[in-house]
């Protein structure tokens, strides 16, 4: 389901920054991150947006690429799908908060610690699942007769203090999709 959280990704920063901008795409290099960059990139181009890459190989990389993305006059950050932000959430909103940029994340983890909005797979009803699985498996169910599952709920967060701080106004479009607005 990457290429459809991805592809959310870029239409909802879509609707915060002058057409025509240039995106700075933030990934680390799993295989995972490259389906996800590449859709970032057909997303982006569809909506008449440069998407552009910013890699990084581990967490000391990110303070870099977001001042890069400053300094060559990117419009907003697109942090693709990786456990890396989600462990260093804070530190990551507190960086991209600094840079004046807006920026969209899988895990509405970050909008709480600050960050300025998020959609992806309802990590609570993930796990919530997964539990259910191993509860079945430690009754004795074979894993492989389990099914493989996808995420069937997902959140749309927005982070109203953040857009203050980064002086821009929410569209209302935004705020009536959002399942959560943190004030």
């Amino acid at each position: 389901m990457f290429d459809q959280t991805a592809a959310k990704w870029v239409e909802a920063l879509a609707e915060l920054v002058p057409p025509s901008s240039r995106l700075g795409v933030i990934h680390d290099s799993s295989s995972s991150n490259r389906e996800q960059s590449a859709t970032v990139h057909q997303a982006a181009g569809a909506l008449r947006h440069e998407a552009v890459p910013l890699p990084i190989e581990n967490v000391d990389g990110i303070a870099q690429a977001i001042a890069s993305a400053r300094q060559d006059g990117l419009a907003a950050l697109i942090f693709v799908s990786s456990p890396i932000f989600t462990a260093e959430a804070a530190r990551i909103a507190e960086l991209v908060r600094t840079s004046g940029l807006p920026a969209i994340f899988e895990s509405r983890w970050i909008v709480e610690k600050g960050g300025l909005m998020a959609y992806g797979p309802d990590f609570d009803a993930v796990f919530r699942r997964a539990a259910s699985l191993t509860d079945r498996i430690l009754r004795g169910a074979r894993p492989t007769d389990l099914p493989i599952e996808r995420p069937t709920k997902f959140h749309f967060s927005l982070n109203r203090a953040t857009a203050r701080a980064l002086n821009i106004e929410l569209p209302t479009s935004l705020l009536l999709r959002a399942d959560e607005v943190i004030e």
